[in-house]
Formats: C-alpha cells, structure tokens, sequence
C-alpha cells in the first residue's frame, strides 16, 4: 500500500463537542461514527487551541546479567493521561469536573422586574404632615437581587401643611416589596420615604425619609449564577470521548474510567482568558483497557 493523504489526522473537533463527559457505567461506543445521547454525553464546551493531548508512558525496565548484558526486560504497568485547557470557565460541567458535582452549585439566570404602574389616589388635607406645595412620586419593585427603574410619576399640589397622600399599584410577580420616593420637582424625586413589603397601597403622611435617588438601571434580574467550593476531595470518574474529523475521517477516543487529577494555574488578566488546564488520568476498565481509539476514513466504496 503506498502513501496516501486520507491517512493523515489534523485533528479538529466535531462542532457538536470535541470533548464530551458521561457517568460512569454509561455504555461506551464502539466505533468512530454512531451517534451519541445529547442526554447523556455531555460537552465540556471550548478547547483552547493548544487541543487535546494524550500521552502514554509504559513503565518498564531492564534486567542485567552478571556482567552487564541485558539479559530480560520487564513492564510493571502503564500511564494515560490527557492534558487540555478548558476554556469555558462560567461553564457548571467544566467546575464540577475539578472540583465535584456537590462542591458546584448552579443557579439560573432571571428576569428583571417590571417597573410598578402608580396611581394617585384622592389628597386629603389632613393625617398628615405634607408642606404645601406641588409634590410627586415615583416608586419601584425591589426584591432579592436589586431594585427596578421607576415607576410613572405621579404629582399632586398640596395646600397647608397637613396634607396626607394616598398611593396604589398592581402587585408586581416575583417582587419582596416596594420602595417610595418623593420630590418637589418633576423627574427629581430625591427622598426615599418608605420601603414596603408585599404591599399595594401606602398614605404618604410626610415622613422625612432618607436621601436617595430613584434608580437608573433594573438590577432585579440575575445572571447564571456558580458558587464553587474548593475542595481537596477526590475529583468524579467519568467516560471521557474525544471527537476528532479531518475532511471525512472521524477519530474517537474513549476513556471509560477517568478523572481530572491535576489543575493547572487560572490567570486572571485582560489579554488572556481564565482557562482550566487539566490534566485528565485513565484507569483500566474491567477488561483492563485504559482506551479505546476507533477510526473511519470515511473512505466508503
């Protein structure tokens, strides 16, 4: 058989995943080409492009003869190990392969609170404290994450100096209660003068309140959320496939039992992304296998 160039691997992952992770115990494939369960093969998301390497040492030895001649040779075992730098540093799978699926806690991303709608309800000249004067109001929805924009503004023109203000909105799904504020001039209402719970109404009598601003930004929503514990427990096994083409050959490499044992640094810097360097280490399998590779040239006749 001569040369041929459908022989040669540069090895590009598949756009599906070029690293994917499942439990173990998963059934493993047995060829290069048929297709894996999305359900359960997972991928570790973006591979830096210092790719994917394997490595295998065989620990072997010699032994001499009374004199110096090598006389046998001997092979206590072998080591398979996969480096690689994941590049998804937000991603949940890629944390919890380091550090354990308990020691990752995942939450999901939310949405930003609508701004409540207020309505003014009908002044009364008295229960209150309120100056004379036209006065306004504006209020948000605030809830664990943050505070929403205003809401419309409502004015009213108070007369003496005992006025009182009722004030009324729709309850706001998701919200643990509402913040008022106050002013003397249209869009400048700088006192925050009640902050409510699960309210819809609230009489402003002319407490003094506090110094404050109506928000400029809605910071009740949420991103996806980590929270990692570091942890020296042992990292989880998992089958690790590796899913490799080059023009129409595919190549794919099976670690049935493996897990990350050494972690590269993590560099934080403004020209470089935080990626984790793993170094993967293979077990054998019940048959002793610490990998399968499979191939298909795609060379169909």
């Amino acid at each position: 058989m001569g040369n041929s160039v459908n022989n040669v691997v540069v090895g590009k992952p598949l756009a599906t995943g070029g690293v994917l992770v499942a439990p173990i115990g998963t059934t493993i494939p047995t060829d290069a080409t048929s297709t894996l369960d999305p359900a359960i093969f997972k991928p570790v998301g973006y591979i830096t492009d210092s790719g994917v390497v394997k490595s295998e040492k065989r620990n072997t030895g010699t032994i001499a003869a009374w004199g110096g001649d090598t006389i046998a040779a001997t092979k206590k075992g072998m080591d398979v190990t996969v480096k690689l730098d994941m590049a998804e540093f937000l991603n949940a799978l890629v944390q919890a392969l380091i550090y354990g699926d308990t020691n990752v806690i995942a939450a999901a991303a939310t949405a930003s609170l609508a701004a409540p709608v207020l309505t003014l309800g009908t002044t009364s000249t008295s229960g209150g404290t309120l100056a004379a004067g036209a006065t306004y109001w504006k209020i948000t929805a605030i809830n664990a994450s943050g505070e929403t924009l205003g809401s419309n503004e409502v004015t009213a023109t108070l007369t003496g100096s005992t006025s009182s203000q009722p004030l009324s909105w729709p309850a706001i799904s998701g919200s643990t209660g509402f913040n008022v504020y106050r002013g003397t001039a249209p869009g400048a209402e700088n006192k925050l003068v009640a902050t409510l719970g699960l309210v819809t109404t609230y009489t402003d009598i002319g407490a003094a309140g506090t110094t404050a601003s109506v928000p400029t930004v809605n910071t009740t929503g949420r991103g996806n959320r980590l929270t990692i514990k570091g942890t020296s427990a042992p990292t989880p096994k998992k089958v690790w496939v590796f899913e490799v083409f080059n023009d129409a050959a595919k190549v794919r490499v099976v670690l049935p039992l493996a897990r990350v044992m050494d972690v590269g640094d993590t560099t934080f810097k403004d020209d470089a992304i935080a990626a984790a360097a793993a170094t993967i280490q293979a077990f054998p399998d019940a048959s002793g296998n610490y990998f399968y590779t499979y191939t298909d040239d795609g060379q169909s006749l």
